[in-house]
C-alpha cells in the first residue's frame, strides 16, 4: 500500500476505492467546489461493479443534488465539453 492509502487510512480500502461512504461524498463535493472556484471541471468515472451497490448509488444521488444546487455548474457530455474547449482554444474538431 502506498503512502496515499496509508495517509488516508479508512477512506481507501487499499485497492483505490473509497470504503467510507461519508468520505466518498465529501471528496466528490470538494472536487466540485474546487472546480467551480478555479473555473475547472470534474469528471467522475462510475464503474458499474463499484457504483452499483445500493449505498453508493445513494451517495451519488446526494452528490448530484449538491452539484445541481450549485450556481455556475454545467452538466455535459464529453463531446459537449470538447466542443466548448475547442472554441476557447481555437482548435477545430
Amino acid at each position: 500500500i502506498g503512502a496515499r492509502a496509508a495517509v488516508l487510512g479508512d477512506v481507501y480500502d487499499g485497492g483505490g476505492t473509497m470504503s467510507n461512504p461519508d468520505a466518498c461524498i465529501n471528496t466528490w463535493k470538494r472536487e466540485v467546489q474546487t472546480a467551480v472556484k478555479e473555473g475547472g471541471h470534474v469528471t467522475i468515472t462510475m464503474h458499474p461493479e463499484v457504483i452499483g451497490r445500493p449505498y453508493r448509488l445513494a451517495e451519488l444521488e446526494q452528490v448530484i443534488e449538491h452539484i445541481a444546487a450549485t450556481d455556475d455548474v454545467w452538466f455535459a457530455r464529453f463531446d459537449d465539453v470538447a466542443e466548448h474547449a475547442a472554441a476557447d482554444l481555437k482548435v477545430g474538431l
